[in-house]
C-alpha cells in the first residue's frame, strides 16, 4: 500500500467512526421508546455507503504488510463488521421500534436482567477502534513529517480537498476525532477555515488590547 493510500484509508476510517458514532444514539433512542426519527432511512443508506468504502479499503490495506498497515487492516475489518451490524440493527429497529413494542419488551423480566445489548457491544468496539486510531496509527503517521510534507508538496494539486486537509491535520499533530471531523457534516475540518478562525481571533484580541490602552 502506498503512502497516499494509507492516508486515504485512515481518513475513511475516521469518517466511518464519526458516522457510526452518530447512528448509535438513534438506535438507543428508538430502543428506549422514542419514535424513529424521519432521517433513519437516509442514515441506513449512509451506513451502507460507508460499508462499501470500507470494503474497498480492505483491498488496499494488507494484513501481511508492515506493522502499521497490519493494524490499519485489522481496524478496517473491525469497522466494516461494526458498520454492517449497526445498519442491520437500525433497519430492524426502524421497522419494529414503535413505542408500544418497546414498552412491551421492557415489561418483561428478561429486559431488566439482560446482558449488554448488541448496540452497546457495537459501540464499545467502535470506541476501541477510535482509541487505537488516535493513540497509535495516526500518531505514527503524524511523526513522519518528511513524508507528510513531501505528499503535500508533490501531490497536493491532484489530492482531494478532504484528504489534503486530513494530511495537513496530521502534519500539525492533530490526531483526535474532534480535531479531524466536522461534527455536523462528518466532513474533514478544513485547515484553511481553522487558520482563518485563528486569524480572526488574533485580530479581535489585538483590537481589544488596543482599545484598552486608549
Amino acid at each position: 500500500m502506498s503512502g497516499l493510500e494509507a492516508f486515504s484509508v485512515a481518513c475513511n476510517v475516521m469518517q466511518a467512526i464519526h458516522f457510526t458514532g452518530t447512528a448509535i444514539p438513534i438506535c438507543k433512542d428508538i430502543y428506549e421508546g422514542c419514535s424513529p426519527a424521519p432521517g433513519v432511512e437516509s442514515r441506513c443508506s449512509e451506513l451502507r455507503s460507508i460499508a462499501l468504502d470500507l470494503e474497498n479499503d480492505r483491498k488496499k490495506a494488507s494484513p501481511n504488510g508492515p506493522e502499521n498497515e497490519k493494524q490499519l487492516a485489522r481496524i478496517v475489518d473491525s469497522m466494516l463488521a461494526g458498520t454492517l451490524e449497526l445498519e442491520k440493527e437500525l433497519s430492524k429497529l426502524r421497522n419494529t421500534g414503535s413505542p408500544s413494542i418497546v414498552a412491551a419488551v421492557k415489561n418483561t423480566r428478561l429486559y431488566y436482567f439482560r446482558p449488554k445489548s448488541k448496540i452497546e457491544k457495537i459501540e464499545d468496539k467502535i470506541r476501541n477502534d477510535e482509541k487505537l486510531m488516535e493513540s497509535r496509527i495516526l500518531v505514527r503517521m503524524s511523526k513522519d513529517q518528511d513524508a507528510l510534507q513531501a505528499m503535500l508538496s508533490a501531490e497536493a494539486r491532484n489530492m482531494p480537498s478532504e484528504l489534503k486537509s486530513f494530511v495537513q491535520h496530521l502534519k500539525d499533530g492533530n490526531t483526535r476525532l474532534e480535531q479531524l471531523i466536522e461534527n455536523k457534516t462528518g466532513e474533514i475540518n478544513s485547515v484553511v477555515q481553522k487558520e482563518g478562525e485563528t486569524m480572526r481571533q488574533t485580530v479581535v484580541a489585538e483590537s481589544k488590547a488596543t482599545r484598552s490602552h486608549l
